[in-house]
């Protein structure tokens, strides 16, 4: 056996098995519970810290692309010039606020539930240094929108090209366009540029529709293979200990509803590690073999 692999297994299994694991839902409370224990079996000062979240992006996203695609039949049907250019404009906004995590007001008029992060404390707790490493223990919803079919038919026909990308492609910004174009086609008495909106809104609408109804991937790999690097880590501390160094292990919840448990964690912490000697390491779906790294 590999050293650390009785860990690996004893974590992605223990909570692989822990049912409704999505955002925060009870199984993410669940999987918080063992852990923030596990840490303090190890010997680190372990705790859980409660915030507040929503729990999805499919209504977040999904229902201003489904008002992109309200107003875009509205214009094509009844010729609502303005009233459907207001509400696509607005629907496209809202979108945009949602994918930059800045002004999320949709998200925050959604019902909201708790979610639970794990913070460990270990190493040289007096150090002026510190290095968080982080990693999520919710688990992702399924659906269409994650098939993989397209990129490894590109992959195939096209080695040479895919090659040559560098970075990822903008998956969620085309979101924003369907209600833009809508506004824009409206605006300009546009029906091709409507339709084409409209589209766009209907086919995310329809996206989101479905991951909503997907079940939860236990999620092995996104991300319990980082969930149990934190908890090996937290052994080897113990084996080895460090000087000068103080390290948090912080295992978020709500990361697949769009980063709302590190985005808490965040804004409950910052404000108190000096940019200067804070250095953060995050780990997620470590361990792939088919893994494919792209800057950006």
């Amino acid at each position: 056996m590999i050293p650390g692999e009785a860990t690996l297994r004893e974590v992605v299994g223990t909570l692989a098995a822990i049912p409704d694991r999505g955002s925060a839902r009870p199984g993410e409370r669940d999987a918080g519970e063992w852990l923030s224990e596990r840490f303090t079996k190890l010997g680190c000062d372990a705790r859980i810290e409660t915030e507040r979240a929503h729990g999805s992006y499919w209504w977040p996203l999904g229902l201003p692309s489904a008002v992109g695609l309200v107003a875009g039949v509205a214009a094509l049907a009844k010729g609502s010039r303005w009233p459907a250019a207001v509400a696509a404009a607005a629907a496209s906004a809202t979108i945009g606020g949602e994918i930059t995590s800045r002004v999320r007001y949709l998200r925050r008029r959604l019902p909201q539930r708790s979610c639970w992060n794990v913070v460990a404390e270990t190493g040289d707790l007096t150090a002026r240094r510190t290095v968080i490493v982080l990693a999520h223990h919710d688990a992702p919803r399924t659906g269409r929108l994650f098939d993989q079919t397209a990129q490894r038919w590109a992959h195939e026909r096209f080695p040479e090209a895919m090659e040559r990308v560098k970075t990822a492609p903008p998956l969620v910004w085309p979101l924003v366009g369907g209600p833009a174009l809508v506004a824009a086609g409206a605006l300009t008495r546009r029906k091709g540029i409507t339709a084409l909106g409209t589209a766009l809104s209907a086919l995310a609408t329809a996206i989101f529709v479905d991951v909503a109804r997907s079940p939860v991937s236990p999620g092995a790999n996104d991300n319990l293979s980082g969930v149990a690097s934190l908890v090996r880590l937290a052994e080897a501390l113990q084996e080895t200990p460090v000087s000068g160094i103080r390290v948090l292990l912080v295992s978020c919840g709500s990361e697949e509803s769009m980063q709302e448990g590190i985005l808490a964690f965040g804004a409950r912490h910052f404000a108190s590690l000096p940019t200067g000697n804070t250095h953060v390491i995050n780990l997620e779906t470590i361990g792939s073999p088919n893994l494919i790294l792209l800057e950006g």
